[in-house]
């Protein structure tokens, strides 16, 4: 009995009709880029990052609307309502980071450190996604720095969230229900489509990303409405949770459904965009196995002078049997060629050709590289100055307050601005010196002149 026959039918049932082929095939991709572990790192890096990220949102909330807690209640709820079931005991054990001025801007940097590591882990979710190779993804600083733009993103959208709240409010009943449900799936897709294209460094368009917003998005909707419905009919007559673990567990789980959701929403988007479909589920590879199985391969390339190139030696695979020399066949067994003077002559000259030619590309290369390296030099070098002359205004206006001490605030201000005065007329002065001291190009016009004479003293032999 041929137990493989069933598969076989099944694969090439698959092979031949994309409705069932095309699923498979982002499943198939799911579980080649190792999906299902990313997903666990994003949800135990956003385990440990929510609580510091909400102390953030509570207290910069708590400072910009010291004076409206109904809007910062509605704020906190906005995000809060990502967690159905647990969010009312992750409120009651959120705190909020007060002190001085000085502690307070301490604890929430502190705190937004702390609280970068999920977004940190969604950029290498997505890069991996995508088979962006390690040479080419951001650096530390580039990838904190993507990650602050993602949580200012974050914010506007639960910004975003309580105002729909308070649109759906106003308007009660079916209606306000209906423009909730809406607002809400609109958001996530907003926010996932956003998310899928900053997150990685490959060059995506809206187009691209749009259809797996749309699964995640929609996706994510209908888990908050399944976990509305959990809270309304069968935890409302008890407490949200059976104390502390089952917080800890509910709360992993819906990061993890949360997480599992958003890299099948980007996996998708990738399967589309290189058409990654049919797979191969039983015998010969197809051609979207060889496309699959190369990008993997090509993200191990760590060095700019590192180049992953893959073969498959099969006879599905011409390209393979190119690079090895072709199947089955021995070099010794085959006829040794006698080549004369001129062909040797002119293989060498070949070589020396594509030699001179990979010198000339190399320097390219290294020219580009340094060309680069300088500009990030002169870019950091500019950011510089200009906080140089930021501390000067400020060191500058602390002088005066200084003197405000001791003078009247007019005398304490004209202090400082001639100080500034006399300080400018001294450069321009050593400026102005060592422009008439520099020299011109003497040298190099008398080099060039004697080059034309000695030139006109050959040609006169």
């Amino acid at each position: 009995m041929d137990v493989s026959a069933p598969i076989r039918r099944m694969d090439g049932f698959q092979r031949t009709h994309p409705w069932v082929g095309f699923p498979y095939g982002v499943i198939k991709r799911f579980g080649d880029s190792g999906a299902g572990s990313l997903a666990a790192s994003l949800a135990y890096y956003g385990f440990f990052s929510l609580f510091p990220l909400l102390m953030v949102f509570t207290s910069v909330a708590g400072i910009v609307l010291r004076d409206r807690p109904d809007l910062q209640s509605k704020l906190v709820d906005s995000a809060l309502a990502q967690f159905p079931v647990i969010g009312t005991q992750i409120r009651d054990n959120v705190g909020v980071i007060d002190g001085s001025g000085l502690t307070l801007a301490i604890g929430i940097v502190l705190a937004l450190w702390a609280g970068l590591g999920a977004v940190r882990a969604a950029q290498v979710a997505m890069d991996t996604v995508w088979d962006v190779p390690r040479k080419d993804r951001r650096g530390t600083p580039a990838s904190i720095g993507m990650a602050l733009v993602m949580l200012a993103v974050l914010g506007v959208f639960v910004l975003g969230g309580a105002l729909l709240a308070g649109v759906a409010t106003a308007a009660s009943g079916i209606l306000g229900t209906v423009l909730a449900l809406v607002g809400s799936a609109v958001l996530n897709v907003v926010l996932f489509a956003v998310a899928y294209r900053v997150l990685t460094v490959a060059d995506l368009s809206w187009r691209t990303v749009l259809p797996g917003a749309c699964l995640a998005g929609i996706g994510w909707t209908l888990l908050l409405i399944a976990g509305g419905w959990i809270v309304a009919n069968r935890v409302s007559s008890s407490s949200d949770v059976y104390g502390t673990f089952a917080l800890v567990i509910g709360l992993l789980a819906w990061i993890y459904l949360g997480a599992q959701l958003t890299l099948f929403g980007a996996e998708l988007n990738a399967v589309m965009h290189h058409r990654l479909w049919p797979r191969s589920l039983h015998g010969e590879l197809t051609q979207a196995d060889r496309r699959a199985l190369r990008r993997s391969a090509g993200q191990e390339a760590r060095k700019e002078e590192e180049i992953v190139s893959v073969t498959f030696g099969d006879k599905g695979d011409p390209q393979a049997s190119a690079a090895s020399g072709g199947v089955g066949t021995d070099p010794r067994t085959q006829p040794t060629e006698r080549r004369s003077m001129a062909a040797l002559a002119h293989s060498a000259i070949d070589g020396v050709t594509q030699l001179f030619r990979h010198e000339v590309e190399l320097a390219k290369i290294e020219a580009t590289e340094a060309i680069a390296s300088r500009a990030r030099a002169i870019g950091m070098l500019a950011a510089g100055g200009v906080l140089a002359l930021f501390a000067l205004g400020f060191l500058s206006a602390s002088a005066a307050a200084a003197l405000d001490i001791v003078l009247p605030a007019w005398a304490s201000r004209l202090i400082v601005a001639a100080v500034f005065i006399v300080g400018g007329v001294i450069l321009f002065l050593l400026g102005r010196a060592a422009m008439r001291s520099a020299g011109g190009v003497e040298q190099t016009e008398a080099t060039v002149k004697e080059d034309v004479q000695w030139a006109k003293q050959q040609i006169a032999r």
